[in-house]
């Protein structure tokens, strides 16, 4: 039994993240080294309830760093010393907070128990002494809202296939194989959805293997493996639709117009509920634009703000600095009820979801002749790849109207 206590801390880091770690007192000999440590990274991050700000500055040897601080403002406590900026969180931030902060609660007390036995196995970073499940769920919990979702329901699956203990040198190409076959057999799931599945989980083992923790012998034939998607039709809605949308009343006008500017500016609704004017810049020849991080992929994305954009702004502005935020407050659910009947009172028959109006925007561009290119970086896709497997169907559409303008023959009298 030692006398070493393990106590949870965090760590300011980028994007207004916090790194949570275990820090042991009186430091303990990591296994690999012999050395003594202090500190265990959990590879869990928690959203910071404080404002965070990111400075570069030169080490003492001549190397450029990066230090995240917390902001102060002019607020004081009893003492007169200045009070860190609040950050205000979304309700889906608080819970992927609180769930985080219980699993790494847990972990305190299970490594707790491994030091008080003078087990130290945890610190090694031999492959044989990692648990690919855990390795997965922090992975899952290093991706925005909606991936991180997907990871993790992938990561359920894994769990029904393999179990809660699953180490490292258990995943071979033969395992992926097997696990794939898991996935299409698997008939509460569309074909479509285990391969969404079965992606997430190659994208867990591919980053596990670059960092070395886990060796496939032929990642050739890794990186072929896959679970082929049917084709499925997108919806949207043609420009002529959302100018009749402008003009049918909604029970919720706030989700009205929020869904209005998605379809104005493309973004997704988790961005347009976090857009803030403060943001709002001027770019070339005077056009306003604005920076936004992206909720799902964690870029930068400069979004043009057009005519129809500014138009319904300037029916919010009065709001507040952030006008779609407070329709966090009411269920997704019941916005999405409230939507449909607004979309069947406009007389349109279709399937139509928050996100139809993203591709409403994506489906106008590519109509309009805008190059795939400039639709790809407006929509703030990870690749070009994306954009063309989403909207492959719409670009076939064009390639028969272009096509059409090359002909010359009149009639068969000739």
């Amino acid at each position: 039994m030692t006398d070493t206590t393990v106590t949870l801390r965090n760590q300011a880091a980028a994007n207004n993240m916090r790194i949570l770690y275990l820090d042991f007192y009186p430091a303990i000999r990591h296994p690999d080294t012999n050395k003594l440590t202090r500190r265990y990274n959990l590879g869990r991050k928690i959203y910071s309830e404080t404002k965070l700000e990111s400075k570069e500055y030169v080490t003492g040897k001549g190397n450029k760093s990066v230090k995240h601080s917390e902001v102060f403002g002019n607020r004081k406590d009893k003492d007169g010393n200045p009070l860190p900026v609040k950050n205000t969180l979304t309700d889906l931030q608080k819970e992927h907070n609180r769930k985080t902060l219980r699993k790494a609660n847990k972990k305190v007390i299970e490594i707790q128990s491994l030091i008080d036995n003078g087990n130290y196995s945890f610190l090694s970073k031999k492959v044989t002494s990692l648990n690919f499940i855990e390795l997965f769920e922090q992975i899952a919990d290093t991706k925005g809202e909606s991936t991180r979702a997907i990871f993790l329901s992938s990561l359920k699956k894994l769990r029904e296939f393999a179990g809660d203990k699953l180490y490292n040198k258990e995943i071979t190409l033969e395992f992926c194989e097997k696990f794939k076959s898991f996935l299409e057999n698997d008939e509460g799931l569309s074909q479509n959805t285990a391969s969404a599945y079965f992606r997430k989980f190659k994208r867990a083992v591919a980053d596990s293997e670059k960092r070395g923790l886990i060796k496939i012998d032929d990642l050739e034939r890794f990186n072929e493996l896959k679970i082929e998607e049917l084709d499925t039709n997108i919806e949207f809605l043609t420009l002529d639709e959302l100018m009749k949308l402008t003009t049918i009343p909604c029970s919720n006008e706030l989700y009205k117009l929020a869904a209005l500017f998605s379809g104005a500016t493309g973004l997704r609704r988790s961005d347009v509920v976090n857009f803030s004017l403060k943001g709002i810049r001027k770019g070339y020849k005077g056009k306003k634009y604005i920076n936004v991080a992206q909720e799902k992929t964690k870029k930068i994305v400069p979004v043009p703000l057009n005519k129809s954009a500014l138009n319904i702004l300037e029916k919010v502005s009065n709001e507040s600095n952030k006008p779609f935020s407070s329709l966090q407050d009411t269920h997704w659910s019941t916005l999405d009820i409230e939507l449909h009947k607004w979309i069947k009172d406009a007389g349109i028959n279709k399937k139509i979801t928050f996100h139809c109006f993203r591709h409403s925007y994506a489906c106008a561009l590519i109509h309009k002749k805008v190059d795939i290119f400039t639709v790809s970086k407006l929509l703030g896709h990870k690749s070009l790849s994306s954009t063309v497997r989403t909207y492959a169907k719409v670009m076939d559409i064009d390639k028969y109207e272009a096509a059409e303008r090359v002909e010359f023959v009149n009639s068969i009298d000739w």
